[in-house]
């Protein structure tokens, strides 16, 4: 009977012991779990706060409106943490009477391949040619106000953590003035 009775005691010790270490293991592994995720995050933080972010700007505050191609100047200043390896430049100049789309259509572009580190902090001016060039109809309509110009693109550019891209928008509606005013549509603007 004492043999009878420390079996059942055995095995109901080791039933517990492995209900035990079931309850262990699943806290383990949602630990773990836990703790991939916390990296995760961890990293995406990092890249975000130590990444590469450009600025864009006219150098210019209007296009002048005159006949053949358009080149104009932009300011591109990394503020961010990294060294930016390599930018690329797609720049679309449109003249249109009313809103132009919310999303952006990138034809027909000018491309302009630019190889260069860019430092954080540093600024460097980019000389933009863009077609295609204006017509003496857009010219007129333009001086008289009855259609706007809208300059428009994304730098696409490479640092240490991936590959982003900033978007810029200028649109110059009022030809008598120098002053320019940003792109209403958000994905005109942008940045990732």
């Amino acid at each position: 009977a004492m043999i009878g009775l420390a079996a059942v005691v055995q095995a109901g010790c080791a039933f517990w012991q492995v209900r035990v270490m079931k309850v262990a293991n699943a806290k383990m592994e949602r630990n773990l779990q836990l703790t991939k995720e916390a990296a995760e995050e961890a990293s995406l933080s990092l890249r975000a706060t130590n990444r590469a972010f450009l600025e864009i700007a006219p150098e210019v505050l209007a296009v002048p409106l005159a006949e053949g191609p358009k080149e104009l100047n932009y300011f591109i200043t990394n503020k961010g943490k990294t060294q930016v390896k390599k930018i690329r430049i797609t720049t679309v100049l449109k003249v249109h009477s009313g809103a132009l789309p919310d999303t952006p259509i990138y034809e027909p572009f000018t491309i302009q391949p630019v190889r260069f580190f860019l430092v954080p902090g540093e600024e460097t001016k980019i000389p933009i040619e863009i077609e295609p060039s204006l017509t003496k109809t857009e010219i007129r309509l333009l001086r008289e106000g009855k259609r706007k110009l809208s300059v428009y693109g994304k730098v696409e550019f490479d640092d240490a953590y991936g590959r982003y891209t900033a978007r810029f928008g200028y649109c110059f509606s009022d030809p008598a003035s120098v002053e320019y005013d940003f792109m209403e549509q958000p994905e005109y603007v942008e940045c990732d």
